[in-house]
């Protein structure tokens, strides 16, 4: 799963730059943690105050040769460069953090974590100079700062307001509401379409992938709300990264999805175990074969069972 680390620019860095140029290239020293996609809010500090400058999305960490050859100028003294991924940077944002908010964050270190130091009451330049890894819910409120301040890029918005959802208790509370107000109502009140090829699975019941994590930033972040259904997009690469990364089982299915000869042979028996009983003139339970079967078969949904 990607890291969000910080990093501060000392004036030199964000010299000539103008609100809204892209925060897309960094040079450094000690970048080697860096890896693809991982997240990297560049800060600096100004008369006692910590600014949050922009953000990228870690494309590839290179030489300065290589920098040189794809950027043309770089920062001099610098033997490690870090390039955005295309989409990903945001614009530069003059942005103050402030002092409550800064007073939360956390870092992680080889000894668990540790906060923002001070100096005479001001930030120390030394804690925040360094690369350092931030925890979730520090990179949660780093990313809504960024939010805020107006400068994040249309093409990397998806990306960035998916990373909110960090609870898995947020999740299990959109599941638990889900069952509580049935699909077709809870889908209705937050505006999404019914899941067409991936579902959670909690080992009895399914969940429309895109509905769930949408409704379950609400409830992480009540103050933001839940994401609409056109804020971010469902799939592999997005949803089901996320929700798996949190510790959930989804599984794809829908009609582009062929029955396994193994499947096909479950639903046959489970027949003729039905018509079996039918015979003996024994009350049939239908919904606790389905569900029985459904325990097995987890690609597949009650109705998708019903109408093989």
């Amino acid at each position: 799963m990607p890291n969000t680390y910080t990093y501060a620019w000392t004036p030199d860095g964000y010299k000539g730059k103008k609100e809204g140029d892209p925060v897309d290239y960094s040079g450094g020293s000690d970048f080697e943690k860096l890896r693809q996609d991982d997240r990297l809010f560049v800060l600096t500090l100004k008369n006692g105050t910590v600014y949050l400058l922009g953000a990228m999305t870690v494309g590839e960490v290179v030489d300065t040769a290589t920098a040189k050859r794809l950027r043309g100028r770089v920062y001099a003294g610098k033997s490690q460069h870090v390039l955005a991924k295309q989409g990903t940077a945001s614009g530069f944002a003059f942005r103050p953090v402030p002092n409550e908010r800064l007073g939360e964050f956390r870092f992680i270190a080889r000894n668990g974590e540790n906060g923002v130091k001070l100096k005479d009451g001001r930030p120390n330049p030394q804690t925040l100079r360094r690369l350092r890894r931030v925890t979730d819910q520090t990179a949660t409120d780093l990313e809504l700062l960024l939010a805020r301040s107006g400068m994040v890029p249309p093409a990397s918005v998806e990306a960035n307001k998916l990373r909110l959802l960090t609870d898995a208790n947020a999740v299990n509370a959109a599941m638990a509401e889900f069952k509580k107000l049935g699909r077709t109502p809870f889908l209705k009140k937050y505006g999404y379409e019914k899941s067409t090829r991936y579902q959670i699975f909690d080992g009895r019941d399914h969940f429309d992938s895109k509905a769930i994590a949408g409704a379950a930033v609400g409830y992480q972040h009540p103050e933001r709300g839940p994401l609409k259904h056109n804020e971010f997009s469902g799939g592999e690469a997005t949803v089901v990264k996320k929700l798996e990364a949190l510790g959930f089982k989804v599984i794809e299915q829908g009609p582009g999805i062929d029955w396994t000869p193994e499947e096909n042979a479950a639903i046959v028996a489970a027949y003729f175990d039905m018509l079996g009983i039918v015979a003996r003139g024994e009350k049939l339970n239908k919904a606790a074969h389905n569900a029985a079967l459904r325990e097995n078969l987890q690609r597949r949904t009650r109705g998708s069972i019903e109408r093989k």
